[in-house]
């Protein structure tokens, strides 16, 4: 066994903890960055110029330096003569990206760029699936940058997720009406003519009697197709009651859509918008409750797991400590989330802002509407369709390769957040109440931060309380937690 003197030891603890690099930039490198940066490096030699940046963009420009290294690490990047020095340059890169976004306020006008840079860090380190998602966070920050949509929608055809591409374009060209690079993008993923009709002069959506709250992730043009979108706001267990862990089934969500080329399928998109970048699903699990006889085969239609293939039934013996002892799933996909190594941004589980990709191939006879109907029956009983996950990670910290932090939790859909397409005064009782709180649920997601607060019963009893979740930077006992309330790891 190695051991370590006490010495040693000091001089290993003086390097973990010496503070951050700095940069000294050059006068050629700073040019080739954003005017901003210029601003920024002005702090010490020119007061005045960095003032008149900090009236601009705010307080939080102080800490705008460390976006400014990244992307100078980042244009260092190609100028690498080893793998291991562009390894180097992105993990530091990173890490100063993921400072901004954990030190600056939500409303921070160069937050938008802090998460495009970030995009192309995740690229260069072959994460395409959360490059898109930083992408999406950038456009719901500011969706007046057409850069965002048109690069979101190059990494989604490189992922085969063509549809997903086709509608961020439409959603671009909602908001930027005649922009002819969105234009071009849109023709060349198959958009039919006319363009999307674009939204009302001061951000006013035209859908508004159809769809009163589009989300600007999952959104749909309302009818054609119709879909249902549901979260997982169901909390079934967790080892602690933390309210980020109660309620961060409210930040997964699952869009059902139809196929109107083809009857016989369903598509099926569970969406992690967790505000945790350690948060992870590694097991989403589906049980069809009285209704296996809806489904003919389910299939995996997304590179997030490395290959294409049908999910295997599982015959409902699978069960886990965190799910109630009705849900017995019948499909199951897994990921692996590498606690060994510690990785903290693993491409085999679903992190904050990837999706995974589901078809459906109905039996015959089957419709889209028994789905959500089925669905729908669901929130309420064992007997209906359930779709469960288990979510690792939800306070924030990094995985710990020694031990197991007890920040996990498993959730089921728990409500129908929006229909899309149907005739709502015909759906139920029980939709239109669920419709009106998705409408007020949405308009503050769309503003936000903060976690939902609605208080919601649990299937054992318990209740999802209400968060008074701090925004903007993490904790002295957490800086990875972005939404936490001040508390000490267990």
């Amino acid at each position: 066994m190695m051991r370590f003197s006490c010495p040693a030891m000091a001089v290993v603890l003086s390097f973990l903890l010496q503070p951050a690099v700095v940069w000294a930039w050059t006068p050629q490198e700073i040019r080739a960055m954003p005017a901003y940066c210029a601003g920024r490096y002005a702090r010490h030699d020119n007061p005045a110029e960095y003032k008149r940046w900090e009236q601009l963009y705010g307080p939080d420009f102080l800490h705008t330096h460390h976006l400014c290294d990244a992307i100078g690490l980042l244009n260092n990047y190609y100028k690498a003569k080893s793998p291991q020095e562009r390894r180097g340059l992105l993990n530091e890169a990173m890490g100063n990206l993921n400072y901004m976004i954990q030190h600056a306020k939500p409303d921070f006008k160069l937050l938008p760029d802090v998460y495009w840079y970030r995009s192309r860090a995740n690229v260069l380190q072959e994460q395409m699936g959360q490059a898109v998602g930083d992408l999406r966070k950038a456009i719901e920050l500011d969706p007046k940058q057409a850069r965002f949509y048109t690069q979101a929608a190059e990494y989604l055809d490189k992922l085969r997720q063509r549809d997903d591409a086709l509608r961020l374009v439409s959603e671009g060209l909602r908001h930027l009406p005649g922009h002819k690079g969105l234009q071009d993008l849109y023709d060349r993923l198959g958009g039919q003519q006319p363009y999307p009709e674009p939204y009302a002069i001061g951000g006013v959506k035209k859908y508004v009697e159809t769809d009163p709250a589009p989300s600007s992730l999952m959104d749909v043009k309302a009818r054609t197709p119709r879909s249902a979108i549901f979260d997982f706001s169901r909390n079934t267990g967790a080892a602690r009651k933390d309210p980020p862990i109660l309620n961060a089934g409210a930040y997964l969500q699952v869009e059902v859509r139809e196929d109107l080329a083809a009857p016989d399928i369903v598509h099926l998109r569970i969406q992690s918008q967790i505000p945790q970048p350690a948060a992870r699903i590694p097991n989403i699990a589906i049980d069809t409750g009285r209704f296996g006889h809806l489904l003919h085969s389910l299939e995996v239609k997304d590179p997030l797991l490395g290959r294409y293939y049908p999910l295997r039934s599982i015959g409902g013996n699978y069960t886990h400590a965190y799910w109630p002892k009705d849900f017995t799933p019948d499909y199951m996909a897994q990921f692996a989330i590498d606690h060994k190594e510690g990785k903290m941004y693993d491409p085999r589980s679903l992190a904050p802002g990837s999706s995974l990709n589901l078809i459906a191939r109905l039996a015959p006879g089957g419709r889209f509407e028994d789905v959500v109907e089925a669905m729908k029956l669901g929130l309420t009983r064992p007997d209906g369709v359930r779709i469960g996950v288990i979510a690792h990670h939800l306070m924030g910290y990094r995985p710990d390769p020694t031990k197991t932090i007890m920040d996990d939790a498993g959730f089921l859909t728990g409500r129908l957040r929006r229909l899309t397409g149907f005739d709502e005064t015909q759906a139920g009782s029980a939709t239109k109440p669920q419709g009106q709180q998705a409408a007020q649920d949405d308009a503050k997601e769309s503003q936000a931060v903060a976690i939902p607060g609605e208080s919601q019963a649990t299937s054992d009893g318990q209740a999802n309380g209400a968060s008074q979740a701090k925004t903007g930077i993490g904790t002295p006992t957490n800086p990875w937690c972005r939404f936490c309330p001040e508390t000490s790891p267990k």
